[in-house]
């Protein structure tokens, strides 16, 4: 079965210079051996948020650079079309997509413009602090939102334009007033790339009543994210399991995927590693009775289709 990872980073990029990750990175050419056969890889747009130097498109368009030579790997592909992925499933390697968390340091629309011409074609407009497009739900120390005003002006612009030229819009980390803000002005189905409903865990860092109202009405796609960030997040396998068949109850089979949070996750199940073991939760769910089909939604189909909706 092919699995499509809705978040990621490269390796290395929040290493010794910064927000240091639990986990240890995995090379992306290995994606393929692990059992990946298609990945969101995000440049991260607010690395002055991790110590990592200013919020420049000069920065974020080194790091894009670095995972197109990674692409250049035997195992991997870099694309911009969901109708490329069959022709590259079909020659062996694993599909990447290029993808930017945080949109700090972008400036005007031409910026994205020139994103989407570098191949980016997912886009979360905030990552670790609040900024020109809207509020996040959850800070590096833990805490919650400083304030909640939710989506901006410019945010609304940012998904207007967006949805014009075909670049989704990922809602992970907005607060719960962005997300709702969000769902109300996107004509589009939505992703929450690496997230979950508070119901399930209680933490800002996933989406409250309100929200999740908001984003079931909007048909989004919630990637249930199997992390913990200290204390916070499911403790282990059986868990992570019930916590994806209580999102399923709440939005559907068609609107959850599967994410690892792969070089940038701080820190996972007891029983989990993160990319490696992702065969793991494929069996986890085999063992709770999930069938062929419903295994194919929430591992690649139900992505594939968002990608479609947005002209992907």
């Amino acid at each position: 079965m092919k699995v499509f990872d809705l978040h990621g980073h490269q390796e290395g990029l929040l290493g010794p210079s910064g927000a240091n990750t639990i986990p240890q990175d995995v090379p992306l050419q290995d994606f393929n051996e692990h059992g990946v056969n298609a990945s969101i890889v995000c440049a991260v747009g607010d690395p002055k948020s991790f110590g990592l130097g200013d919020n420049s498109f000069l920065l974020v368009e080194h790091q894009l650079q670095q995972v197109l030579r990674r692409c250049d790997a035997k195992s991997l592909r870099a694309i911009t079309t969901s109708d490329e992925l069959d022709l590259v499933w079909a020659s062996g390697k694993t599909a990447i997509f290029l993808g930017v968390e945080g949109g700090d340091f972008i400036e005007d629309m031409a910026m994205v413009d020139r994103l989407y011409a570098m191949g980016v074609r997912v886009l979360a407009p905030v990552h670790y602090s609040d900024n020109q497009f809207g509020t996040i739900g959850f800070h590096l120390d833990g805490t919650g939102p400083k304030s909640d005003d939710g989506l901006t002006k410019a945010g609304v612009a940012l998904i207007a334009h967006a949805q014009d030229i075909g670049m989704v819009i990922d809602v992970a980390h907005g607060s719960d007033q962005m997300i709702v803000d969000a769902c109300k002005v996107a004509k589009k189905p939505l992703l929450c790339s690496h997230g979950g409903l508070r119901m399930s865990f209680d933490s800002t860092r996933f989406m409250g009543e309100t929200a999740a109202h908001s984003f079931r009405d909007n048909g989004g796609l919630l990637g249930v994210w199997p992390c913990l960030f200290g204390k916070q997040g499911v403790a282990n396998l059986d868990e992570l399991v019930d916590m994806l068949l209580l999102t399923i109850d709440f939005l559907g089979w068609d609107h959850v995927g599967y994410c690892t949070d792969v070089n940038g996750a701080p820190g996972y199940l007891d029983d989990y590693g993160g990319v490696q073991d992702t065969k793991k939760v494929q069996n986890a769910l085999k063992k709770r009775n999930f069938k062929e089909n419903a295994m194919e939604h929430y591992c690649n189909s139900n992505m594939i289709r968002l990608l479609q909706a947005w002209g992907v």
